[in-house]
This record gives C-alpha cells, sequence and structure tokens, in this order.
C-alpha cells in the first residue's frame, strides 16, 4: 500500500484545536467551557506541586504527616459520637461559652459593629431589601454601603464603611435565604430541616413576610400600603436576627479578642522553629524570615458567618444529649481566630506541618501557652476536585498567665490564674500554589457545576460533585471520550443535568445516544440492534478477535430463531458447521476452550424462545446493514465470491463496552453468565461459574485490560456474584515479559474482591500498592501479601493506608516477608528500616510505618493482623505490640493463628520477635483467650529476649491482666528446645508460678500448668531422646511442681533417657521429688543424660529427705558423668 497512500503520523490536537471542534460540533457551550478550564487547572496545579516538591521523599512528608493525628473532636479513635468537652469555653475555662441575653455586650468587636449597624441602619437597608429582587450578595453589598454612606450621623472611615458593609450584606442574604425556606413548607432536606425548626424560628420575627399569603393575596403586593408593610417586616427581622446573631456570638469574641494577640506570638516563635533560627542561635532579618515563610493572620470571623455557620454544621450534633440540649452551636465553630503561613520553601512546610501534628509549648510574655492539634485535613494527601493543596490544621490553644501584671492577687490570697482555651485553625499552603490558584479563580468553575448539579444529588451533592468532576477531567484528555461526551450533549442538549461519573455509563449513554439517532426514534429496531451489537461485541471479545465475517454474523442470528435453540443446548446447522461445541475442530481452537455465547441467551425472556417477529427484525435489520455502516460498525470488505464480507467495531473499545453491557444484563435477569455452549455451568455450586472472559487467568490478558477499566466498579460487583475469595499464585498475574496487565485489571475490579491473596506478586516492577492505583484496595476485606513485600512494596502499603484505601480492612496477613525496619510509629522510632516512610528535616523526622497502621483509628475493622516470621528487632516488635493496645480494640498481630483451643506453632523458626508478638497477641486478642488451652511453641529458634516476653506476659509486668488471668482454659505452654538459657527458663518458671499464685490469691481455684507438651495425664510420661538440654529439662521437671497438689498422683513412670538435662535439670527434678508432686512414682530413669556430681548429689538429698522412699522402685543413672563422690551421695 505504500505505493498507493501517504502514510503520516498526526499530532494529537492542541487544546485550541479541541476547542474549535467543540464549538463547531455544540456552539457555545458554558458547560464545556467550565469543563475544560477545570481539566486545564488541576493539570497546572499537579505541574506545580511537582516542581515545589520535586523530591519523592518530600511528597511522601507531606502526604503523610497528619497521620499521627486522629480527630480530636471525636470521644475515641472508634468512636462517631462528638465529645461534648472540645467545644469553645468561655473566659473563665470552665463552662461553654452561652447565650448573653443580657442586652449589654462585652466584645469590643460586637459594640463597634453595633454601633455601625444600628437599628436606623436596619431599618433603612430593610426598605431597599424589600423593593429589590433577590439580590445577590455584591448587590446587596452595594445596598448596604450606599445605606451607610447616606446616614449622616455616621461617620466611618473606609475599613469600617467596608465591615459595616460585609456583614450588614450577609445578615441580609442569611435573612432572605431563612424566608425561602420557611416559605418552602415541609423540608427535603437535611439543609432545609435546618433552617425551619424552633431554633432559626425564634431569629425572624413573627411579623415576618408570609409568602403563602402573599402568593394568594397578590393584588395587595402592588399597593403602596403592602410595600410598606413588607419593608418594615423585613427590617423588624433583620434587627432581630442581628440581636440573636450578638447574643449568640459575644462570649466567644470575648474569648478570641483576649488570645488572639498571645496565639500570634506562638505562631512568631513556631515560625522561627520552623526556619531552624531558635535551635542554631541564628540571627534572622525580617525579610529574610518573610521571603522563606510568611505569616498572615486573619480577621476575627464576623458574626453572621459563625452562626451560619453553626447552624448548618453543628446544631444536631449534641441534639440526643440531655445535659448538653441547651449548649450553642456556635461553640463548636473552631476557626474564629484563624492564621495562614505560606512557604516558599517546601521543606519548612514539611517542618511546620510536623511541628503542628505534635504539641508544642511556649514562653510568652506573661505566661505560656501550648498548642494542641485536634484535627488536621491534609489535600496534599485527599485532593479535592480542583487538585488545590493545602493542609488545614485545628488546635486547641491554651494560655495560662504568668506574669506580674496579671496577677489577680498576691500572697495567700492571690486567685488562681485561670487557663484559656480557643480553638484556632491553621492554613499551611505553598507560595508557588496559591499564587497559581489566586490566578485561575478555580472556585468559580467549581460554583458553575456545583449550580448544575446540586437538584440532582442534593445531600451528597459534595461527594457525588468530586467523583463527577474527577471523572470529566480525565475525559476531556482522552479524543475517542471527549467525542462520545460530545455526542452525548449534541443528542440530549448541554443542560444535562445528570453527568456520567464512570465510563461505563459514559459508554452506555453515548452508545444509546447513536443507536437512537441512527432509527430516528424507532425504539423496536433500536432495541433489536442493541441486542445484536452485545451478541456480537461479547463473543467477539471471547475470541480476543477484532474483525468478524457475515458468516460469524448470520450463525448467531440463527441461534436465536424461534425452536433452533433447545434448553438442552442443542446446536443448529450454521453453527455445528463452523465447529461450535466440537474441540477438535478449527473453530474451537479459535474461540479458545470452544466457548461461544448463543444470541438466544441475552434475549430478555422466561424460556429460550423469542417471537418471531423479534427474530425477523433481527435477520432484517443486519440484511439491511451488510449494505452499509451499521452503527458502531464499520465495514472493511464486501462479500465477494465465496468470501464473506469483513466487519469490525468502530474502535475496539466499543466491543469492550458492550461485552460488560452484556454482562450486566445477564446478571440482572439472573441469566448465568457462564450460559455457553460448552457446558461451564457449576451445578452443584450455589453460584455460577464465570466464563474464561471473568475468570483469575482472564485477568492479566492484555486483550481484556481495557474491558476491566470500562466495566471497572460495574464490572467489579458482577464479579463479586462469584466468589468472594480470590487467589493469585506466583506470576498470575505477570507475563513472561514481566507484564502488569493483571495487576491493572486487578486495580480496577476493587468493589468486588472481599478476600484476596496475592502470594508474591507484590514484587512486581508496577506495584498494586503503589497510590495512583491503589483504590483496588477499597473493597479489600481480607489481604494477603506473604513472602513477596519488599522495602518498595512497604512503603506503598504506608501511603495507601494514609491515603484512606483500606478502611474496610479486617484482616492483613504480612507473614514470610522478611521485614525489617518499616516500623515507625509515628514519634520517630524505630531502627531506620528501609521500608519506612522516612522523611523530614533532620531535625523533626516522622516514620511512618506498620504501627501507625495498626495503631489507626481509622481502620476500625482491622481485628487480624500477622507479622510473624518477619525480620522485626525486639524494639520494633515491641512498638508494634504497644500499637496494637494504643488501638483500643481486641487485636491479633499473629493473623488467626491463635484463634484456636490447640494451637501447633512448632518447627516454624519462630524467632524473639515472633514470641514478643505472641504473648502480647494472647493478651489482646479476646477470641483467643476464650478458647486457647494448649500452645506448642517447641523447636523454634526463640532466644532469652523471647523467653522474656512471655514471662512479663505471665507476670504482668505490663498493663493488662496476668496471661493466666485472661486465658482460663490455658493448660500448657511448650517451649523446649528453643535458643534460650536455664536462666531465662527459670524466669519463665518463676513467672508462671507467680501467675498461679495471684490466680489462687483472687479466690480462683488452683490452677494446673505445663511448660512442655506432655501433660501428665497418664501413668506413663516418656521425654526419651527428645534432644533435651539444661532448660529444657528445667521446664520438664518444673511443669509438675505447677499442679494443683496431688493432682499427679497417677503417674507412675517418668522416662527422661538419652537427653542432656545436665546438673540444672537434675537439680531441679530433685526439688520436683522434694516437693512431693509425683508421690506414687515407681520408675525414674536419667540414663544418658550428662549429669555430674553436683546433679546427682542433689538427688540423693531428696531421697535422703525421704522423697518416693515408700514407692519407687527403679532408679537408672547409668552413663552420666558422676564420680564415686557422685555415687557414694
Amino acid at each position: 500500500y505504500l505505493s498507493r497512500f501517504v502514510v503520516k503520523n498526526l499530532a494529537p490536537l492542541s487544546r485550541e484545536q479541541q476547542d474549535e471542534a467543540i464549538k463547531q460540533q455544540l456552539g457555545n457551550t458554558p458547560l464545556f467551557e467550565h469543563l475544560l478550564a477545570f481539566g486545564d487547572i488541576r493539570a497546572k496545579h499537579d505541574e506545580i506541586y511537582l516542581s515545589a516538591f520535586p523530591e519523592e521523599v518530600g511528597r511522601r512528608a507531606i502526604e503523610t504527616f497528619h497521620m499521627a493525628v486522629e480527630d480530636g473532636f471525636k470521644m475515641g479513635a472508634h468512636s462517631d459520637a462528638f465529645d461534648p468537652e472540645m467545644r469553645q469555653k468561655d473566659e473563665t475555662g470552665e463552662r461553654i461559652v452561652a447565650i448573653n441575653a443580657s442586652g449589654t455586650f462585652r466584645s469590643t468587636y460586637l459594640r463597634q459593629l453595633r454601633e455601625i449597624l444600628d437599628e436606623d441602619v436596619l431599618e433603612a437597608v430593610g426598605a431597599q431589601l424589600a423593593a429589590a429582587e433577590a439580590p445577590t450578595k455584591e448587590e446587596a453589598q452595594e445596598l448596604v454601603e450606599n445605606v451607610l454612606k447616606k446616614c449622616k450621623s455616621k461617620k466611618l472611615d473606609p475599613s469600617q464603611l467596608e465591615l459595616g458593609a460585609k456583614v450588614g450584606a450577609k445578615l441580609c442574604m442569611l435573612l432572605l435565604e431563612r424566608l425561602r425556606l420557611r416559605a418552602l413548607g415541609p423540608p427535603k432536606s437535611t439543609a432545609a430541616s435546618a433552617a425551619v425548626d424552633a431554633v432559626l424560628a425564634e431569629s425572624i420575627e413573627a411579623s415576618g413576610p408570609d409568602r403563602n399569603a402573599k402568593r394568594n393575596a397578590k393584588h395587595e403586593a402592588k399597593t403602596g400600603a403592602a410595600r410598606e408593610k413588607q419593608s418594615a417586616a423585613l427590617s423588624g427581622s433583620l434587627r432581630t436576627l442581628w440581636r440573636t446573631v450578638c447574643e449568640r456570638t459575644d462570649e466567644i469574641f470575648c474569648v478570641a479578642e483576649k488570645l488572639k494577640p498571645k496565639f500570634e506570638e506562638a505562631l512568631q516563635s513556631l515560625r522561627l522553629d520552623a526556619l531552624g533560627a531558635n535551635q542554631h542561635q541564628t540571627q534572622l532579618d525580617e525579610a529574610e524570615i518573610e521571603s522563606r515563610m510568611s505569616l498572615i493572620l486573619g480577621d476575627l470571623k464576623d458574626a453572621v458567618r459563625i452562626h451560619e455557620k453553626a447552624m448548618d454544621d453543628y446544631r444536631h450534633r449534641f441534639i440526643f444529649d440531655a445535659k448538653y440540649r441547651r449548649d450553642l452551636p456556635e461553640a463548636c465553630v473552631t476557626d474564629v481566630v484563624r492564621a495562614r503561613v505560606v512557604c516558599t520553601d517546601s521543606d519548612v512546610l514539611v517542618s511546620l506541618g510536623q511541628r503542628l501534628s505534635t504539641e508544642q509549648h511556649f514562653a510568652l510574655s506573661n505566661g505560656s501557652a501550648t498548642l494542641r492539634p485536634v484535627r488536621i485535613k491534609n489535600k496534599f494527601a485527599d485532593l479535592d476536585p480542583t487538585h488545590f493543596r493545602n493542609v488545614l490544621v485545628n488546635l486547641l490553644f491554651t494560655y495560662t498567665p504568668g506574669g506580674a501584671g496579671e496577677d489577680a492577687g498576691t500572697g495567700a490570697h492571690a486567685k488562681p490564674k485561670p487557663r484559656l482555651q480557643l480553638f484556632v485553625e491553621v492554613q499551611l499552603q505553598h507560595d508557588k500554589v496559591l499564587r497559581y490558584n489566586n490566578e485561575c479563580h478555580a472556585h468559580d468553575h467549581y460554583d458553575f457545576f456545583r449550580t448544575l448539579l446540586k437538584d440532582t444529588y442534593q445531600q451528597e451533592l459534595d461527594k457525588m460533585l468530586s467523583r463527577v468532576l474527577l471523572f470529566l477531567a480525565e475525559v476531556t484528555t482522552t479524543p475517542v471520550l471527549l467525542s462520545m461526551l460530545l455526542v452525548i450533549f449534541k443528542v440530549r442538549g448541554d443542560g444535562l443535568a445528570t453527568l456520567p461519573s464512570d465510563l461505563m455509563t459514559l459508554y452506555s449513554t453515548a452508545i444509546s445516544c447513536v443507536i437512537s439517532q441512527h432509527f430516528c426514534a424507532d425504539s423496536a429496531r433500536a432495541k433489536t440492534a442493541r441486542t445484536l451489537l452485545t451478541s456480537l461485541a461479547e463473543n467477539n471479545q471471547m475470541l480476543q478477535a477484532r474483525e468478524f465475517d457475515s458468516d460469524f454474523v448470520e450463525a448467531a442470528i440463527d441461534t436465536i430463531k424461534p425452536g433452533a435453540v433447545s434448553a438442552a443446548q442443542q446446536l443448529p446447522p450454521a453453527l455445528a458447521a463452523m465447529g461450535v461445541g466440537n474441540e477438535t475442530s478449527s473453530f474451537a481452537s479459535k474461540t479458545k476452550n470452544g466457548c461461544f455465547r448463543p444470541l438466544a441467551s441475552l434475549m430478555p425472556r422466561k424460556g429460550c424462545a423469542i417471537s418471531v417477529e423479534q427474530w425477523r427484525l433481527c435477520r432484517q435489520l443486519w440484511r439491511e446493514c451488510a449494505g452499509g455502516p451499521v452503527p458502531l460498525v464499520k465495514t472493511l470488505a464486501e462479500a465477494v465470491s465465496s468470501l464473506p464480507a469483513q466487519f469490525q467495531f468502530k474502535h475496539l473499545s466499543f466491543q469492550e463496552a458492550l461485552s460488560v453491557l452484556v454482562a450486566q444484563a445477564a446478571r440482572a435477569a439472573e441469566v448465568p453468565l457462564c450460559g455457553v455452549i460448552d457446558g461451564a455451568n457449576d451445578k452443584e455450586s450455589a453460584k455460577p461459574t464465570p466464563t474464561p472472559m471473568y475468570s483469575e487467568k482472564a485477568l492479566k490478558d492484555k486483550f481484556n485490560q481495557n474491558m476491566y477499566a470500562i466495566g471497572s466498579e460495574k464490572l467489579g460487583n458482577l464479579l463479586a456474584g462469584f466468589k468472594d475469595a480470590w487467589t493469585f499464585p506466583a506470576s498470575a498475574l505477570t507475563g513472561s515479559g514481566g507484564e502488569i496487565h493483571g495487576w491493572r485489571s486487578l486495580s480496577l475490579l476493587y468493589p468486588s474482591i472481599k478476600e484476596l491473596n496475592l502470594g508474591e506478586q507484590v514484587s512486581a516492577a508496577d506495584s498494586p500498592l503503589q497510590r495512583h492505583h491503589a483504590r483496588w484496595l477499597e473493597g479489600v476485606h481480607r489481604l494477603t501479601l506473604e513472602r513477596g513485600l519488599k522495602e518498595a512494596g512497604l512503603r506503598c502499603l504506608v501511603s495507601a493506608f494514609a491515603a484512606g484505601y483500606m478502611s474496610r480492612l479486617e484482616s492483613l496477613n504480612l507473614q514470610r516477608n522478611e521485614i525489617s525496619g518499616g516500623v515507625g510509629g509515628g514519634d520517630g522510632g524505630g531502627d531506620g528500616g528501609k521500608g519506612e516512610a522516612d522523611v523530614g528535616d533532620g531535625s523533626h523526622t516522622s516514620k511512618l510505618g506498620l504501627a501507625d497502621i495498626i495503631r489507626r483509628g481509622g481502620l476500625s475493622q482491622l481485628r487480624k493482623v500477622n507479622l510473624l516470621w518477619n525480620s522485626f528487632s525486639m524494639r520494633e516488635a515491641q512498638q508494634l505490640l504497644e500499637a496494637a493496645k494504643k488501638n483500643g480494640r481486641t487485636m491479633s498481630l499473629c493473623g488467626e493463628a491463635l484463634d484456636a483451643p490447640h494451637v501447633d506453632l512448632s518447627k516454624q523458626e519462630l524467632g524473639d520477635a515472633d514470641a514478643v508478638l505472641i504473648a502480647g497477641s494472647m493478651q489482646l486478642r479476646a477470641e483467643c483467650q476464650e478458647q486457647i488451652e494448649t500452645l506448642n511453641l517447641n523447636d523454634n529458634k526463640m532466644g532469652n529476649s523471647g523467653a522474656d516476653a512471655f514471662a512479663d506476659a505471665f507476670a504482668n509486668s505490663g498493663s493488662t491482666l496476668p496471661l493466666l488471668t485472661l486465658c482460663p482454659k490455658l493448660r500448657s505452654v511448650s517451649l523446649l528446645r528453643n535458643a534460650f538459657d536455664h536462666a531465662s527458663a527459670q524466669l519463665v518458671a518463676d513467672a508462671v508460678a507467680t501467675g498461679i499464685k495471684e490466680e489462687e490469691k483472687r479466690g480462683g481455684v488452683q490452677r494446673s500448668v505445663s511448660l512442655c507438651t506432655s501433660l501428665f495425664d497418664g501413668a506413663w510420661v516418656d521425654f526419651s531422646a527428645q534432644e533435651l538440654r539444661e532448660p529444657d529439662a528445667l521446664l520438664v521437671c518444673t511443669s509438675p511442681l505447677l499442679h494443683a497438689p496431688k493432682s499427679l498422683a497417677h503417674v507412675r513412670d517418668l522416662y527422661l533417657n538419652n537427653n542432656a538435662i545436665g546438673d540444672i535439670g537434675a537439680s531441679m527434678l530433685a526439688r520436683c521429688l522434694g516437693g512431693a508432686s509425683l508421690p506414687q512414682l515407681r520408675t525414674l530413669s536419667l540414663r544418658n543424660n550428662v549429669i555430674g556430681n553436683e546433679g546427682v548429689c542433689r538427688l540423693g538429698e531428696a531421697f535422703e529427705a525421704g522423697a518416693l522412699v515408700d514407692h519407687l522402685q527403679t532408679l537408672s543413672l547409668n552413663v552420666n558423668k558422676f564420680s564415686d563422690r557422685g555415687f557414694g551421695s
């Protein structure tokens, strides 16, 4: 074809060319203008962010430092209830602020405002407002400003004029909104409900305008008397509302006015700390400080806005608590005093953020102060639709007077100095990001879409708006998607309220528009065409083919002829001739498994038959299309001689989208998705078996990747109908060349995955834990990442937690990954493992790791984390255990390993860190405590530190109860053949003995506990040839001492032959025999045990004291190391 065609590679369309193409098709469309501008703003914000934070370590730092701070306004880490004490208190610091109904206002701010907005001004404003037609905020501000200028009694400077105009305008808009909501009658939304209840009603005079009455008497509105009545009513309502606002905010402003200067002084000191000036005693001039970090302390939040925000957001927060029922919602407003810190240096911004995430102390003039973080909203991690990034930190500022000038008295009569508290807000912003955001007017575009969608989504407006805008911004960057969006608006108009919010909705809507256009609203033909196209698409997708011929189409149509296909899967001649269902045929090999989905199975029907009219219409439709293009399909080659015509979908994504639609329709009609001719149904299973196209194996197939991308959440929900647990063995998701199609497909099906076992997959180059496509974690309940988790994968895992992707996670299995470090804990702890998100400025390091995952309260469902068989140090294991204790829930760090009556973890190469996790989990996990009876930890690698961990658990050296108290059924903890010495073994034995005594003191029955595998429940106890060393012998021989008196009277024979118990073991055995713990023992065999003189002497002393004299018949001590002196004893 090179001789007949000119081949050129076309460059992508520029933004100007795209805009021009859209205008040619749709004309001037405000929606697309806002949409394209919105996409540009998002892309530019991302570009600026990367330039401001060029290093990954810096980006990880700013995106994760907030993790250490839980929501302090809540009652607890796992509670949705709000803490009533976390509200603004008055100047005494003893009670929540209340209404000042005295009529005399103490706040300087309110006194000045009430002088500006006096009753004369409000009366004049009410008259002007009655004549205005639904004024905007700007028009209302201009109206109030004109009134203030005309009032001769007002001698206002420009700042007072501006303040009075702004507050007066907000007051007018608030009144008009409340009157509008009251006129609506019974509200339909939460916001409207909040506007018509008793609290709001009392802020509007009873003489306020009645819009219903006004509607019933329209003729009165035209008279001068009616206008005067409305003007008086508005003026009265304005006065009443203004008085209500002042009464409800006066005490708040009294505290804010006192503490604002102190707060600014504290921030100045914190700013110098973040710049390093205080630590290094460096003198920085003001110009240098300002160039790196500017501090802007805003004006006090105006009274009207405080009241409005309280009524909209906080008035129901404590409505169910009778004790606090009458307290002010305004007390919940936390940003009356606000500050903005703008940094030009990303490292300085990170340093300041890390300081604000921990409690800060300040020595101020005439007193001291603390800043305690209460809540952090990090928009660097949780992006809003515009991708504008900043950090909002809510803090509790506490000031304690301490200077002489503020003493309330002297000597013995001095009054205690009150601690004043104020909730404040600090905004952290980067200079580059802020400057661009001010230039681009992003909020104007956001408000446009908010107005467009508010009637559609109502209460979920913000959530859905974010989702729609995120999706549409991505659509504008892909020509085929943008063209489909244009088709939708061309057919349905640009006033569409329900914008598509995902790919599947976009494709489905666009396909419907194209088909309906093609058939000129002939619904029957359009419906038949859609059915035909979906059948062809799914079958071609299963064939992994792009093209199809007319014979293929004819065969598919024949399958829906009435009577052609029976319920018993009888094949029509056309398909039989093509080899469908015959594994040896060429068609079967082409179809991979011989799967062909008959069109009949897609028809909406009860049985297998359809009407003759439907079948004829389908055939007629295709015959008509054979001579020209059918919607979405193009002709590649006309039929020539014996060669059939060749076709393909105009874009492969149409075929993929239609395949997903088939799956959805089949699921909705409860038709098994696996209804293929080769009979893949699993009749014994309650759920159908998926076709190869929807199987685990298909996930790694490159051909299906885009189909999964289009189906995404909807297809994922469909797959949930097949199975909840998905397991991917080694290399199941990666191709031979390291392709990651399986990863990407898996990431798109996240809603369906409840239980996911990835085995060694996380070592793939493009890890699915990377934040840019980690949304698949949102639906996972049980996640296994075993053996393959590397340092980079661990960092990605922590980052995914920081992004909030794992809120539904119940179980996390990270066993056998050789993780070393990466623990973190939010306090700079850990041993510097490479798996940690180790970020900071050197002086303040934030190590975010597994401890943060375990401790974090946002993971309300997480109960099981399996961290066994890794390479943690003892310190790291202790950190993990402390994090689990702070979590506040019953939790296991060993997964489900301990959730059984008899737990066998012998010969598992468990080390000291594993011992810490096991002992700690037994103290924390209620399910384990309720049922565990025996624990076998023989033949592992636990050393002295591991033994010490169990000793601590038995002796209650921590904050929990002793292990024997927590586990009432526990009878045996066997620690034989580990790596600890006899001193540690003795420590464990003593701790168990102490725990038994504590149990007796508490009034319980005397426990019997064994420290070896034998429970001594038979007459014959044999430990021969078990490679017991001195520490093991100590545990074995101590076990009888840990039983209740006479509980071992049934034991007759004890064999310890061919071990290495040595003198220590023999001495402990002598102690056991001397204490009459085995009163009926007849045979004691200690042959070949490396026992020396000391051990034999101890045994001799026991016999000399009369132990076992009446019952012992056989004593075997041959092949040991004692001398004649020992034998003589």
